[in-house]
């Protein structure tokens, strides 16, 4: 079985797995964010976001925003 048929079985497959065990362990859906895969993996991001902006015809220069201090 293909298509989109066996994709909606698997999404619902999913969502019904993720509701028995919320329901089985008596806790509520800790929402990580729209933003945690970026602050789990920022350099990751940054370059996925670099990739992007130069595929829409820009030129991309990185500098680093805190200079660390040599001396310490």
């Amino acid at each position: 079985m293909r298509g989109p048929k066996s994709a909606l079985i698997a999404v619902a497959n999913s969502i019904l797995t993720a509701g028995y065990y919320l329901l089985h362990r008596a806790t509520t859906y800790p929402d990580l964010g729209p933003d945690y895969f970026d602050k789990r993996n920022p350099v990751r991001a940054t370059h996925r976001l670099v990739k992007r902006l130069e595929a829409l015809g820009h030129r991309v220069i990185l500098e680093p925003r805190f200079i660390a201090d040599a001396s310490s």
